[in-house]
């Protein structure tokens, strides 16, 4: 009982059922530092703002960590339940319950008591006296650390002699150690004895083993053989001899009896015994008969199989020097794998007269075809041919003046059927080719020059009238895609559609840097010159969809999240130079700064418990009857964001709270929530970067 303090309470904002860690103090109260850790403290809990919420009970104290574990509930505002804590402020105490008071009392007065009972008080009371002079305490035994003595126990201490140790033998025993008779704690006659030994024992140990082992008869009798002399002899086929202990043999010439050998071996002796041999090569065929044979075996024509055109030394130049007798041009068909080399060179001639031919082709169309296709001999670095005409591909066309529509001077235009199936990305399927296509590395060489100077798509023509005529320009489409994506038959699915697709990459490599001031994906200037009048000029317009399909979703600007930037900003006017800060819509003081049909914002209805308000929100309408909490969003992570909160239900209580101790007229709305219980109470706040900002606080009129 004596860890319980006086006057002790302190702030939580903790919550849920039990676990509460009372993290400030109130000036009102002492500190809950000076409670000690332990179990079965007395609280009550109240919400600060409304203290119609509140619980009782009994509680678990952690001084280490200020926690407070709640372990039971006595009574509540919640019918007796365990109250599951909002977010805000609530003071916690410490108490003592009728319980606990209750308990006390019976360990003083009652049947049972654990401390004194009244009767034993009054014994107390009216004992009387008092002891004067010196008290004589040589008497009484002082209470030993590990507890008094049992009975019998200083019997045993006066038996033991003076000087014992611990664990020592008695007097009698350690005799029978040192004397040469037998006793109960040795044998000396037995032990002596190797018969009753185990064990095994070294050689070094044994003081004469060396001189026993010489004189053992069996090892004597064995080194006496091992020095025994040998001899050898020879025989009639074989002599042998002997060195030290080697015992080498060689054969007599002459000596070997053919019986003796397998009959194969004998008979391929006998091949290599000249004795044996034809004394003449006529007996097989004669000089002429074996050249004869040499000529018809060195005669192509009775050659058989296949050889490698490597080994015909002028093969190469007989193909090439070859005379095409019988190629035609009638044909200008594919070339297919079953042509004959022939007959391909005629079909692709007649494919280049016919193409070289076309009207307004000029030349550099044959030296393209003449200079890069090494099939016809075309060789670009031998040739040394200027190239510039090509690149360039500058087309005259048919005449000075046009008198009829002359079509596109490149174009794609014939029907065509694709089978060619690739990936791009992360997507695969059927491929239609590029019409124009740039790709490859291109490597700026020359130190100095301007990075990016290059067009990767030019349009920078001179539409004008001819001076004697008065000609009103129509529309004309500088950039034009009208493509038409038709489903034929089957049910065709299309993932996602676009128009104009930019996706660069700014990049390094090997150690490079690149710092890049300014960048736009899109920029879009106009000129006006003197003279020149214009009514209405629109940066982007968006037509409506038209036809008889329906779309489910539509928007005219689509911006996605833009977080990667210290400051983002969604649509900027009247400047070029983002604010610090993140925006939707910033204005320039210069800007226009009138905005036409109003703006909306989300608005959640009718909610009847706990939220945590997002920046998409604008209005949030609270019809709760019971008590519930609306968290805001960081103020630091929506400057500008203007929020109305409305208190809808006509009971109940609705705390607003701010997060990370967050300001509004100076007070900590974390700490102390805004406290509404009138129906039809208004807060509206707007945040400045930092905290709120209080505009609305009230019930209109």
């Amino acid at each position: 009982m004596s860890a319980y303090q006086d006057n002790l309470a302190g702030i939580t904002t903790s919550t849920g059922l039990s676990t509460l860690i009372v993290n400030a103090a109130d000036p009102r109260f002492k500190s809950f530092s000076a409670l000690a850790t332990g179990t079965g403290y007395c609280y009550r809990i109240e919400m600060l703002a409304d203290n119609a919420v509140w619980q009782t009970g009994r509680f678990s104290w952690n001084s280490s960590t200020s926690t407070a574990t709640i372990t039971s509930t006595k009574t509540s505002s919640n019918g007796g339940s365990a109250i599951n804590w909002a977010a805000g402020s609530k003071l916690f105490m410490l108490t003592a319950d009728s319980e606990l008071l209750r308990d006390m009392a019976e360990m003083v007065e009652s049947t049972d008591a654990l401390i004194l009972t009244t009767a034993e008080r009054s014994i107390i009371a009216a004992t009387s006296g008092t002891n004067t002079g010196d008290q004589n305490l040589s008497d009484y035994q002082l209470e030993p650390s590990e507890g008094a003595f049992a009975d019998g126990d200083k019997t045993k201490l006066d038996g033991i002699e003076a000087g014992a140790e611990t664990n020592n033998i008695n007097d009698t025993a350690a005799a029978d150690l040192t004397d040469s008779g037998n006793s109960g704690l040795h044998f000396h006659s037995t032990d002596r004895d190797r018969a009753n030994h185990s064990g095994t024992q070294t050689a070094a140990t044994i003081s004469d083993f060396g001189i026993g082992v010489s004189n053992n008869a069996d090892v004597t009798a064995n080194s006496a053989d091992r020095h025994v002399p040998v001899t050898v002899t020879n025989s009639a086929e074989i002599n042998f001899t002997l060195a030290g202990q080697d015992i080498t043999a060689e054969l007599v010439g002459g000596s070997i009896d053919e019986s003796k050998l397998d009959s194969s071996v004998n008979a391929s002796l006998d091949l290599a015994d000249s004795a044996t041999q034809p004394a003449d090569i006529a007996d097989f065929e004669t000089t002429t008969e074996l050249n004869g044979r040499d000529t018809a075996n060195r005669d192509r024509a009775n050659h058989t199989g296949s050889q490698l055109a490597a080994t015909v030394s002028d093969f190469a130049a007989t193909v090439r020097g070859a005379v095409l007798s019988g190629i035609s041009f009638a044909s200008t068909t594919t070339i297919t794998a079953a042509d004959s080399i022939l007959s391909a060179l005629g079909r692709l001639q007649a494919q280049v007269t016919l193409n070289t031919a076309k009207t307004g082709v000029t030349e550099e169309i044959s030296n393209v075809v003449e200079d890069t296709t090494p099939q016809l001999g075309g060789n670009l670095d031998a040739q040394r041919k200027d190239i510039t005409a090509i690149r360039r591909m500058q087309i005259a066309g048919q005449a000075a003046t046009y008198i009829a529509n002359p079509g596109a001077f490149i174009a794609l235009e014939n029907d065509q059927t694709y089978n060619y199936t690739a990936s791009f990305g992360s997507f695969a399927g059927l491929i239609i080719p590029s019409a124009v296509d740039f790709k490859g590395v291109h490597t700026l060489a020359v130190a100095g020059f301007p990075f990016g100077m290059g067009l990767l798509f030019n349009a920078q023509p001179t539409l004008k009238n001819s001076p004697a005529v008065v000609a009103n320009f129509s529309p004309f489409f500088v950039l034009n895609g009208q493509v038409r994506y038709e489903a034929d038959t089957q049910s065709i699915t299309m993932g996602f559609g676009v128009d104009i697709n930019l996706g660069p990459t700014l990049g390094r490599s090997n150690g490079g840097t690149l710092a890049v001031t300014d960048y736009r994906h899109a920029q879009i200037s106009l000129a006006i010159e003197a003279g020149v009048t214009l009514t209405n000029r629109q940066g982007f317009l968006l037509a409506d969809a038209t036809g008889a399909g329906t779309i489910t979703n539509q928007a005219g600007i689509v911006i996605g999240p833009l977080t990667k930037a210290t400051n983002n900003v969604a649509v900027l006017f009247g400047t070029t130079t983002s604010p610090a800060g993140n925006f939707g819509v910033y204005q320039a003081s210069n800007a226009p700064n009138r905005w036409n049909g109003g703006q909306r914002f989300r608005t959640r209805q009718a909610t009847t418990t706990a939220v945590t308000v997002t920046a998409s929100d604008g209005t949030v309408e609270m019809s709760n009857t019971g008590t519930v909490t609306c968290t805001l969003p960081s103020a630091t992570t929506c400057e500008g964001l203007l929020l109305t909160l409305v208190k809808t239900g006509a009971s109940g209580t609705l705390n607003i709270a701010s997060v990370s101790a967050q300001t509004s007229k100076g007070i900590d709305r974390t700490a102390t929530p805004w406290v509404f219980t009138d129906q039809w109470t208004v807060l509206q706040i707007q945040s400045n970067g930092t905290n709120w900002t209080t505009l609305i606080n009230g019930v209109p009129a």
